[in-house]
């Protein structure tokens, strides 16, 4: 199965059991740690090994202070007498955190660094909650926009689909400036960013075709992008 269709499967999989869950009432307890057992379930029945949730990030610094840096998911295979990373998720929720711009580009560069450096790994970024929450948080987020090399102005995380956008680490007009140069600080020795990251959209889920028809805005929605070097 194409990386793409793997990744579409699971924002499938994703978006009908939190509607489901909300019809059970559990939606008071939705969170980003709430989404583990679905993406867990998902994983675990096409992978009966090899899965790795809250994975030490292999390429940054532990410094001592808080927890040490993870990746949310990672599915592993013996490859050559070597387990390799061939998956690796992070997964963010549409949360009322200040710091979710910041967030998500630092789990973007975290992919980015397995996607460089682990040649066999397909890496997904995942975003889940209210559809009315990804309008106003992400979409119409301006703190979410960066200017191109061509001087065209677009989301981090637009939803074109098909679509891509590219994310300069060493961008002249300093793309993201800040959060860039602290996750260059937790990066292991000899280990450094990629210059571009590609990110692309893979759609949001449920998905009504080519009905015009959107999510209503109380519905939990999955949306998501692979991350490529």
């Amino acid at each position: 199965m194409g990386s793409q269709r793997r990744l579409e499967n699971l924002l499938e999989a994703i978006s009908h059991w939190l509607n489901f869950e909300k019809m059970c009432n559990k939606k008071g307890l939705f969170n980003e740690k709430y989404l583990s057992y679905p993406i867990g379930q998902f994983l675990r029945s096409r992978h009966s090994t090899g899965l790795r949730p809250e994975y030490t990030h292999p390429f940054l610094n532990y410094k001592g202070v808080g927890a040490k840096p993870k990746i949310d998911f990672v599915i592993k295979e013996k490859i050559n007498d070597d387990w390799e990373i061939i998956i690796a998720i992070e997964v963010k929720w549409l949360s009322e955190s200040q710091s979710l711009l910041k967030n998500c580009i630092k789990d973007i560069l975290r992919l980015a660094l397995v996607a460089d450096n682990c040649k066999k790994a397909t890496c997904f970024f995942i975003i889940s909650g209210k559809y009315r929450d990804w309008l106003s948080k992400i979409e119409n987020n301006e703190k979410f926009s960066f200017t191109q090399i061509n001087g065209k102005k677009i989301n981090l995380l637009g939803c074109d689909v098909p679509g891509h956008y590219d994310l300069r680490t060493n961008a002249p007009n300093g793309q993201f400036p800040d959060v860039i140069k602290k996750a260059k600080k937790e990066l292991k020795p000899k280990c450094v960013l990629p210059d571009r990251i590609r990110i692309t959209n893979y759609g949001m889920y449920p998905n009504y075709g080519k009905d015009p028809k959107k999510p209503r805005r109380d519905e939990y929605i999955a949306i998501g992008w692979e991350i490529q070097t």
